[in-house]
């Protein structure tokens, strides 16, 4: 609300449209298209939120007609507008709709998740080319370095392995990346209606998030797949245990945070622990997942029992 009381939702949601309709003249500007598809995603999510089709309608037409006029007919840029521009469209006319916003924010990452797959099945010719393009340029600069012969191939070993996972769990993390921009949307909508305090339902308190624990099996079928499977199948594996164990990680961060609240452990030493789990990075992240996973089975912070209390 403006402090004369007049409800301003409707002039931001005409501020939403310059949002929609600059993005897709960003898409291609290294770092600003991320700022401009954040834009974007919330601006969907805004309008689908308050209802405000009209608006909404605009704003994707006149976003996909500037998208032509700048792309012209490649597909693939259609899909990568499809990316953060639908998810957010979805999710938000899901809660206007009433749904659970749990329930409609997995509606909207699994949404965000396969036009991302989508999305990697039109670029993964050129996305691969232009990873062995990079291999191709490093191995060349590494072999002109006055060094040891030695430091050289153990060097061109771990470029190797870094470019080959590149390519090879570059579908898993397109799909975080659409679900990241999903969340973020969402965190934005949210700070938005608690400045001009509006009443809209959350997500939950962070600290009782958790994984279901039927993901525990999903999980295991996952490994089996990963260790019985052929090659193709290992590879879809590899993406599904980066999705999961993400979760897994996020959900880990939430029993990590429940047990310093429930201990008071000051600020200043809140971020000394975690900054030590950014320090250890992968180790970290693993310990986080391993934690999430664990808890998803044993629920040590009771959250079913609280959630049918």
């Amino acid at each position: 609300m403006h402090p004369n009381g007049q409800d301003i939702r409707p002039l931001i949601g005409y501020c939403c449209l310059p949002l929609l309709f600059v993005f897709p003249a960003a898409l291609l500007l290294p770092v600003i298209n991320y700022l401009a598809s954040i834009a974007a995603v919330f601006a969907v999510i805004y309008l689908a939120y308050n209802k405000m089709d009209i608006l909404l309608t605009i704003g994707i037409t006149g976003s996909l007609v500037v998208l032509f006029l700048i792309h012209g007919a490649a597909v693939w840029m259609y899909a990568f507008w499809g990316v953060s521009v639908i998810p957010g469209g979805i999710f938000g006319r899901a809660m206007a709709s009433g749904i659970n916003p749990r329930r409609a924010m997995i509606i909207g990452m699994i949404t965000a998740m396969v036009l991302s797959i989508i999305l990697f099945v039109m670029i993964r010719e050129p996305f691969n080319e232009s990873i062995d393009a990079m291999s191709s340029y490093a191995m060349t600069t590494l072999q002109s370095l006055d060094t040891s012969e030695a430091l050289k191939a153990d060097l061109a070993d771990n470029f190797e392995s870094v470019f080959e996972m590149t390519k090879r769990l570059a579908p898993g993390f397109l799909a975080l990346n659409g679900v990241a921009f999903l969340f973020i949307g969402w965190l934005l909508l949210k700070l938005l209606l608690d400045m001009l305090r509006k009443f809209h339902p959350g997500l939950g308190s962070f600290i009782y998030w958790k994984m279901p624990q039927a993901f525990i099996y999903v999980t295991g079928l996952i490994i089996l797949l990963r260790l019985i499977g052929p090659d193709l199948v290992k590879i879809f594996a590899d993406n599904a245990l980066l999705l999961v164990g993400f979760f897994y990680a996020l959900f880990g961060f939430a029993v990590i945070e429940y047990y310093l609240k429930k201990i008071r452990l000051s600020i200043v030493l809140k971020v000394l622990l975690y900054l030590g789990i950014a320090f250890l990075q992968l180790p970290g992240l693993i310990l986080a997942a391993a934690i999430g996973f664990l808890d998803s089975y044993f629920d040590f912070r009771k959250v079913r029992a609280r959630l049918i209390g």
